[in-house]
């Protein structure tokens, strides 16, 4: 929780002697002020505590299942790794890939999850399972 704002102001920013970049003007300072919305902590009382708290533990339990999730699938991924180093076959399947992206941005957009999330996502656990494939595949055979 932050309780203030550190803002730099000078009246003309680019002859500033430190941080010119970062500067506000006056106008745009007077701007930021009149546009600021100020919320309450949630530690006010009165407020839903206990709402908020139930929703909190509610993704905590979502957060616990999506790590075990996904530590679930990189041990596929390694067993997957594992079968494609034993029978010399290329790590990645372009045909294989291509259908599961199309399958799950389907899915996760059906499920309102927001497109660019969704896509990153995917890219980033498909790319993390390339690289313990390629892990693999790279391992001495003896070791």
């Amino acid at each position: 929780d932050f309780d203030g704002l550190m803002i730099e102001s000078h009246c003309r920013p680019q002859d500033a002697l430190t941080d010119s970049s970062q500067q506000l003007t006056p106008e745009g300072l007077l701007e930021l002020a009149n546009n600021l919305v100020l919320r309450r902590p949630a530690c006010v009382k009165g407020l839903p505590l206990q709402q908020l708290e139930a929703y909190r533990r509610h993704i905590d339990e979502i957060d616990r299942n999506i790590l075990h999730f996904l530590a679930k699938r990189m041990e596929i991924v390694k067993s997957i790794g594992e079968l494609k180093k034993e029978n010399n076959i290329t790590i990645l399947q372009i045909r294989r890939w291509t259908n599961i992206y199309k399958d799950r941005m389907k899915r996760g957009l059906e499920l309102g999850i927001e497109p660019d999330f969704l896509r990153s996502l995917l890219e980033l656990v498909h790319r993390k399972s390339i690289e313990l494939q390629q892990k693999i595949l790279n391992q001495d055979n003896n070791t």
